[in-house]
């Protein structure tokens, strides 16, 4: 029943299907890692497998996290718990560590083509830093402008609309985290 549930979900979110598998493909080699290890260690095979499920399940949880959230959409749901400083500051350094990175594969991206050695990949490596290093200024200021927005909408009477609580993506996910702790608790 889960899993046609879990299947129903991703085959209307196509997208997220095809997030997660390029997802478990890319962790494939670890899986198999593990499963050889653990026939060394003679663990029993529905162990094994029912630890792969798992890992298999908190990968489902991270791609439909990363894939459904933007930043405006966390920063709007988070707005009354980002009144408290510290934990404003935290929101902020995550959103310009997102932002930092993001730059860095971008600027990776632009600069690795010609690098066959490794000499080469490390020199882009650091130039890719350096050129997004140069971006600080810009980058402090899209997130001291996020940090600062209030993403809340307001209606024609001036009335503030809360945050969508009960979408459907909030509730595949309290069915997800549900299940998971189900499997947990077995």
């Amino acid at each position: 029943m889960t899993f046609m549930v879990t299947v129903l979900w991703l085959a209307v979110n196509y997208r997220l299907l095809w997030y997660y598998l390029r997802t478990l493909i890319n962790f494939s080699p670890f899986i198999t890692a593990y499963l050889l290890l653990s026939l060394l260690t003679d663990l029993s095979f529905p162990k094994q497998l029912f630890f792969v499920g798992r890992i298999c399940l908190m990968l489902l949880f991270s791609v439909f996290l990363f894939k459904t959230t933007n930043a405006e959409r966390f920063l709007a749901e988070t707005y009354t718990i980002r009144r408290w400083k510290p934990l404003n500051s935290i929101v902020a350094f995550c959103l310009a560590t997102v932002i930092f990175v993001k730059l860095f594969f971008n600027e990776i991206k632009i600069v690795r083509y010609g690098a066959k050695r490794l000499e080469g990949i490390i020199n882009i490596i650091v130039d890719s830093f350096t050129n997004v290093y140069r971006q600080i200024d810009s980058i402090e200021e899209i997130v001291t402008h996020l940090a600062t927005k209030d993403f809340r909408t307001e209606d024609e009477e001036g009335v503030t609309a809360k945050c969508e609580l009960f979408n459907g993506a909030n509730i595949y996910l309290t069915f997800l985290l549900s299940l998971f702790v189900v499997i947990m608790a077995l």
